[in-house]
């Protein structure tokens, strides 16, 4: 069993992007740059890895988070899996986005850490809504302690979709 102790002040987060099922390549890029851009602005670093070998019990110590980044498919294997839930179990965070719910179907534990699995998926919407519901915008700040908090920032009352 590996042991992680975590700097009081650690702003170090992983954003690990690996697909072995359908590949959302231009989300995976456009959400690349804006986790960069947050950490930059927030005073975070952000590394950027599809390279399942950084899931080590040794490399994980240096995050406070990791986030799944539109992954699909069995990403991981058992040693990396173990990696990852001691980093969890010991205190480490984790965010998972959106086809993140398409990863790890055959590992059970992954899938309470996420909550759900994907059914299946919405289909494309091609017309025009001139008049969509109203979206609520979320903030997620990354304080001092790597806690995340989520403020709600407003509403948009209209939106044009395409």
């Amino acid at each position: 069993m590996s042991s992680y102790s975590f700097p009081k002040k650690q702003k170090k987060i992983l954003v690990f992007s690996k697909t072995a099922g359908y590949r959302h390549g231009s989300s995976i890029v456009a959400g690349k740059k804006v986790i960069v851009e947050l950490g930059q602005q927030n005073k975070f670093e952000v590394d950027t890895t599809e390279n399942a070998n950084d899931f080590t019990a040794e490399n994980l110590k240096q995050y406070a988070a990791v986030v799944f980044l539109c992954t699909t498919g069995n990403v991981l294997n058992e040693e990396q899996q173990k990696a990852f839930e001691q980093f969890i179990r010991n205190g480490g965070g984790y965010l998972g986005l959106h086809s993140a719910a398409d990863t790890e179907y055959d590992w059970a534990w992954f899938g309470e850490l996420n909550g759900a699995y994907f059914k299946n998926h919405p289909s494309r919407r091609t017309e025009i809504v001139s008049q969509p519901p109203p979206v609520r915008i979320l903030r997620v700040e990354i304080q001092a302690a790597m806690a995340t908090t989520v403020t709600r920032l407003g509403r948009i009352e209209s939106r044009s979709w395409s």
